[in-house]
């Protein structure tokens, strides 16, 4: 072999042990997590490539339409993908590039967005929301024990305790991509009565010697929501002279007579209220705590 062959085929194989140290060929995947049976996306690439050239890539030998691998994992573990680059020009196979990627897959989890405290109450429709990533909301299954679920949207789920429920078991399924149903976790939730508000005297005069209705002195504890109430029925008793005398009324006002007859009231004489009935929202009618208010 010549010198000036020697020479040119030197050059040849330097240049292309140039060429080969100047491409990357990498993997990587938009994902942060990846999840047993859902679908995972992995993107290849070689760069620089060169005008006239591309890029064949092969996945643990299968052969991509593209440069987007899609798998879907299965169980719990660490993954890996064997890839190759194969790189042509002019139809002409000059390089051939190798990259191992390993990834862990893991089970998905569900996500609870609760009542705060997780605490619902009784009679009271609340919002649970359940939501899995990469799980579509009309592949979530819900399943309630002590409560109704009254209606669900996108996983948005109205539920109601059942009646007497101290407490709501809640356990979430899902049909993963894959086909397969698996249960993803459960919820526990308490269920707690609503606290009766108690009432009081309204009048424009702070000794109440002519009170006007009764109403609502406090509201219950902090609650996630508000209540309307509405007293529909009361009884007054008034103690004058050890003798007592009963008078029954509708709504919250006092009559007129009622009026009349607390205005001549003296000290010591005594006036109880009982009986006393209010409606509360989405709890019904309930019988609230008698007081006892003595002239001074």
């Amino acid at each position: 072999m010549t010198l000036k062959k020697l020479i040119f085929l030197g050059f040849y194989c330097f240049s292309h042990l140039i060429y080969s140290q100047c491409k990357t060929f990498s993997i990587s995947s938009d994902d942060a997590v990846f999840i047993s049976g859902i679908r995972s996306s992995f993107n290849l690439s070689v760069s620089p490539l060169n005008p006239g050239e591309k890029a064949i890539f092969k996945v643990n030998g299968n052969k991509l339409d593209s440069c987007v691998y899609k798998t879907v994992g299965s169980g719990v573990g660490i993954y890996k993908i064997i890839a190759s680059a194969e790189i042509y020009k002019n139809n002409i196979l000059v390089e051939t590039l190798q990259q191992t990627y390993s990834y862990f897959v893991m089970m998905p989890m569900v996500y609870w967005d609760g009542p705060n405290s997780n605490i619902l109450y009784a009679n009271i429709e609340q919002v649970l929301n359940v939501s899995i990533p990469g799980v579509s909301p009309n592949s979530t299954m819900l399943t309630l024990e002590g409560a109704t679920i009254i209606s669900n949207v996108n996983g948005k789920y109205t539920i109601k305790p059942d009646s007497g429920a101290r407490s709501v078991s809640a356990l979430c399924a899902a049909k993963l991509p894959d086909g397969t149903v698996r249960k993803m976790g459960g919820y526990k939730l308490r269920v707690l009565e609503i606290e009766l508000p108690t009432v009081q005297f309204n009048s424009s005069k702070p000794n109440i010697v002519a009170p006007d209705s009764l109403y609502i002195l406090k509201d219950i504890r902090m609650l996630p929501f508000n209540l309307s109430y509405q007293i529909t029925s009361f009884s007054i008793t008034i103690i004058k002279n050890n003798i007592a005398q009963k008078h029954f009324l509708k709504g919250n006002f006092l009559s007129e007579n009622l009026k009349t007859i607390i205005k001549s009231l003296i000290r010591d004489d005594v006036i109880i209220v009982d009986d006393v009935f209010c409606k509360i929202q989405w709890v019904g009618e309930k019988k609230i705590k008698p007081f006892v208010y003595t002239i001074n």
